[in-house]
């Protein structure tokens, strides 16, 4: 298909799919609102679920540090049962010490979008975006579908609605949201048919629980 005919398709089906309604997520419910926070105000945090899964994300070399042995329990469990606290910057050395670096902060965003999607489509995406993918993800790190690879070559190829991804590759919705959201949330798809705003609480920095907690015992001391 040629690229105008499928310009042309994309705009009809972006037409059609302006009042559809569609289940989806809020970042902030899950841990990928905490790194969405992390990294926009530089923060380095720690975030642990239980004695076994916690992940250490240096938002300022771009660098993760992680011992999740159920990525899917650990990026769907709500946000709210984590204890998030940040890092010293003794901390972040320590964990970068020896030559050591962590995996790539792009690849955990993909991570943490894929599975707290579950098929749904980010809030501040909508089912009628028409997007391009800067480039591939790296499918040999990254958890995807079946359909992923064929997403990844049209969207890459050409600005595509995800209404006429869903037509041409004949794959469910689900998978396309799926994909769209993992894609957004690491920085690869581009929305070129609108800019996307992001949530209200995207911006508003992790308090260091520890810090205020010596503040108030030094205070009660006086």
């Amino acid at each position: 298909m040629g690229a105008t005919v499928l310009q042309a398709n994309t705009l009809a089906a972006s037409h059609r799919t302006s009042a559809i309604k569609v289940e989806t997520f809020d970042a902030g419910d899950y841990v990928l609102g905490l790194l969405k926070r992390a990294v926009a105000n530089g923060q380095n945090i720690s975030i642990q679920l239980d004695a076994s899964s916690e992940l250490e994300l240096l938002s300022v070399h771009g660098e993760y540090f992680s011992r999740i042995p159920d990525r899917k329990r650990f990026f769907t469990t709500a946000a709210r049962a984590f204890k998030v606290r940040i890092l010293s910057n003794d901390e972040a050395d320590e964990l970068r010490r020896n030559g050591r670096f962590g995996r790539n902060i792009d690849e955990l965003m993909w991570l943490a979008a894929h599975y707290a999607s579950a098929g749904r489509l980010l809030k501040e995406c909508r089912p009628d975006d028409v997007i391009h993918l800067k480039h591939w993800p790296n499918l040999s790190r990254l958890p995807h579908t079946v359909t992923t690879m064929r997403l990844a070559a049209l969207f890459s190829r050409y600005p595509t609605s995800l209404k006429v991804a869903t037509m041409m590759l004949k794959v469910p919705e689900t998978e396309v949201y799926q994909f769209y959201s993992a894609a957004f949330s690491s920085g690869l798809a581009v929305t070129v048919n609108r800019k996307p705003r992001p949530g209200p609480d995207t911006l508003a920095p992790h308090r260091d629980r520890m810090l205020l907690s010596r503040i108030l015992k030094r205070i009660a001391g006086i």
